[in-house]
Order: structure tokens, then sequence, then C-alpha cells
């Protein structure tokens, strides 16, 4: 996607009405597309649209994680936003709420990774069919490392034996919450 507008022709032949109904038709056309577009729930996309079409290419078992963390984790929370107005912050929120909950034991830092990777491919598609402007997904990442460390002591031995966070994107360390300095 370049951003560069696509512009297509449309014969009308010689006759002005027939050129002015079809001007009008294709107007008609393009706002209902439009419409459409602005309406699409970021959970009508995932269920709708990008998971049948990565079923196609998945394994089965592969397909079936796709599916159980979508309806577990992403549409309870981030289902009814808007495709358009959803925001980083958001899906920042949601990788929190799954690490931390209030109540019970939180999801492991590989599994809400895995939902990170789900919801950044989710939404780079959805960028490359034009249904969004830009990837927030790529924006959003997990809470820093010492508030997994404070997890990490509040949990305490029983997770000791290996790092309590996934590495950050895009901070430039490869570094993982428990690691050494």
């Amino acid at each position: 996607m370049t951003g560069k507008e696509l512009r297509r022709w449309h014969p009308a032949g010689t006759d002005r009405a027939a050129a002015e109904r079809l001007a009008t038709k294709l107007a008609a056309e393009e706002t209902r597309r439009i419409e459409a577009v602005r309406s699409l729930t970021f959970g009508a996309y995932l269920t709708s649209q990008w998971l049948p079409a990565k079923k196609l290419h998945l394994a089965t078992s592969t397909y079936k994680g796709y599916e159980r963390n979508v309806v577990r984790h992403i549409l309870p929370v981030l289902g009814r936003t808007s495709l358009r107005r959803l925001r980083y912050q958001q899906i920042e929120s949601l990788y929190d709420a799954l690490l931390h909950p209030t109540e019970g034991e939180g999801l492991s830092p590989k599994t809400v990774y895995e939902i990170h990777l789900l919801i950044r491919g989710a939404l780079t598609d959805a960028l490359r069919r034009g249904l969004v402007t830009r990837n927030v997904a790529l924006v959003a990442r997990a809470r820093s490392n010492a508030r997994c460390r404070r997890s990490k002591a509040r949990r305490g031995p029983k997770n000791s034996s290996g790092p309590s966070c996934a590495p950050q994107q895009g901070t430039g360390s490869s570094r993982s919450c428990g690691s050494p300095p």
C-alpha cells in the first residue's frame, strides 16, 4: 500500500445522462464500502475474515490454538472495538490484564507473546487489505521488566526456574525478565 490513489476506468458511452447515472451508482457503491469498513469491529474481522483465511494455510492444531486465543482472550476485551478505532493502549491494557489479572493466575508471558503475534498478524493483513491505515500492534508491547520482576517476587519460588517475561520487542534488548542485567 503506497497510499497512492487507485483510479479505475468505467466506460460510460457518449450519452451524458448515462454517464451521470453511472457516476451516481459508483459513488453509492463507494459510500456503502466505506460504511461497511467503518462499522467493522475487530472481533467481526477476526472471526469472519482473518481466521477463515488462515484456516486454509495452517495446520489444524495451529488453527485451533489461534481460534482458542481469539475466543478466550481477544474477543471479550477487544471484540466490540471498531477496527479503525483500535489503539495501542487498548492492546497494551489487554496484555497487562492477561499477565496480571485481578483474580487468579495470569497467563504465561509466552502465551501473551503468542497473542501479540496473532493480533499483529491480523492487523498486518487488515493493513494490506486497506481496512486500517496503520498497524497499532507494532507499537504495543507488554509492561516493563521491573513490573515483571515484582510479579515474579510475589509468585515466589514456584516460577523461579526461568524468566518470567518474554523479551521486550522494539527495545533493542534481547534480555528477558529474570535474566541478569
